[in-house]
């Protein structure tokens, strides 16, 4: 939808209306052309991402860039929000499929998807949520973790960086920067909300639940 404003009221307008291919859409970005990308983590498959362009004759097109099958080629139910690399290319993540914990993806603007790290479940984390970039082309995100013991076994979550391959080399290295405990620290990298990296390289978050019980 579009806000707009009219006679100092703001009205809602509705842009697109999915038609059961895919449904709850999330992570919509728009690029320098004025066209939105965005993905939806329920429908066919395990979700899809998606772009709108729009089109003086038909209105608001959608096109459907990815659909997700799951399985150890694939992932599946993308979650978080999705963000532009310098190189004009979309990232986000998948919380299930690949190696069975879900992934970290890049997908061209004409829908070709590589993968970038697949999740092990072990000390690396698992369900990864959003990813962000610093000046250097890091990436940062927020994934589930079994390291802490304070959860009962459940998940505390922790927050991750992902470092480019270096020249030549083809693989992302993963490393843990925190475990939350689920007490005063807080738990569960909230899913919904984007990380922020300052000029300094210090990064910004929230959590679901800990600190005084409703997050930090």
């Amino acid at each position: 939808s579009e806000l707009v404003l009219s006679q100092n009221q703001w009205l809602e307008q509705p842009l697109y209306s999915f038609n059961g291919a895919g449904d709850s859409a999330v992570g919509v970005i728009m690029d320098k052309k004025g066209d939105f990308y965005g993905m939806t983590d329920v429908g066919q498959n395990g979700g899809l991402v998606f772009k709108l362009h729009y089109s003086a004759k038909k209105g608001w097109v959608e096109t459907v860039l990815h659909t997700f099958q799951g399985g150890p080629n694939d992932g599946g139910y993308p979650s978080g929000n999705l963000t532009f690399g310098e190189d004009g290319n979309i990232y986000g993540t998948a919380e299930v499929g690949l190696l069975g914990y879900g992934g970290v993806y890049k997908l061209t603007p004409s829908g070709k998807i590589t993968w970038l790290y697949a999740f092990t479940g072990g000390a690396d984390g698992f369900s990864p949520w959003t990813v962000t970039f610093d000046k250097a082309g890091n990436l940062y995100g927020g994934a589930g973790s079994n390291a802490s013991q304070a959860c009962g076994g459940g998940s505390c979550g922790e927050v991750y960086k992902l470092t480019p391959p270096s020249k030549g080399q083809t693989t992302w290295t993963q490393s843990v920067l925190y475990n939350f405990t689920g007490g005063a620290d807080g738990g569960s990298p909230d899913a919904l909300g984007s990380l922020v990296v300052d000029d300094a390289g210090n990064v910004y978050g929230t959590t679901g639940y800990g600190g005084a019980n409703y997050g930090t």
